[in-house]
C-alpha cells in the first residue's frame, strides 16, 4: 500500500528579502516541502508548533535573542529538528560556538550558498528517508535562469523605487 508523503516542513528564518526570494524560487518546483519564512528569531519559536524538519536560521538577525539561545529553544522543545546556520565568512569560532549550542551544521554566505544549502538539505532527507528525492534533478534551475531571475528581480524592484 503506498503512502502519500507528507510535506516537509522547512523554516526559513532570515531578513534578506533576496534571498528568501531566491530560495523560494529554487523551491516552487517541488511539492515534497512547506516552506515558511519568518524575519525574526521570536517569530520561529511562537510558530514551532508547525513542527518543522529543518530550520536554515541566519544567525546575524537583530532580534531580542541570540543565534545560541534561539537554538537552545529549539532543541529544548523540538531535540529532533535539524538547524542550520547561515554566516558570513570569517566566523569559523562562532560556527563552533553554534554547533556546541545544539545547530547541526552551518554554511557560509557565499555565492555558491544555494547549491551548499540544497546539497545539505538533501543529504538531510536522504537520512530522514523521505522516498521521493527532495528536488527534481531535470528541474532544478540553472545558474543562467536564477541570473536572469535576479537580473528581473532588480529592474522590477527599481521600477517600484522610481515609480514611489
Amino acid at each position: 500500500m503506498n503512502t502519500i508523503q507528507q510535506p516537509v516542513s522547512i523554516f526559513v528564518v532570515e531578513n534578506d528579502n533576496l534571498f528568501v526570494k531566491m530560495l523560494d524560487y529554487i523551491f516552487s518546483s517541488d511539492i515534497v516541502f512547506k516552506f515558511h519564512v519568518f524575519k525574526s528569531e521570536e517569530e520561529c519559536l511562537k510558530n514551532l508548533d508547525i513542527d518543522p524538519s529543518v530550520i536554515i536560521l541566519d544567525h546575524a538577525l537583530s532580534g531580542i535573542m541570540n543565534g545560541s539561545d534561539t537554538i537552545r529553544a529549539i532543541k529544548k522543545e523540538h531535540p529532533q529538528t535539524h538547524i542550520i546556520i547561515l554566516l558570513d565568512r570569517g566566523n569559523e569560532n562562532l560556527a563552533s560556538k553554534l554547533l556546541n549550542a545544539g545547530a547541526n551544521d552551518y554554511l557560509f554566505k557565499e555565492p555558491n550558498l544555494a547549491e551548499a544549502l540544497i546539497e545539505k538539505l538533501e543529504s538531510h532527507l536522504r537520512a530522514k528517508n523521505v522516498k521521493r528525492p527532495f528536488f527534481i534533478k531535470n528541474v532544478k534551475p540553472s545558474l543562467k535562469m536564477l541570473g536572469y531571475f535576479f537580473l528581473i528581480l532588480f529592474i522590477l524592484s527599481l521600477g517600484v523605487y522610481y515609480y514611489k
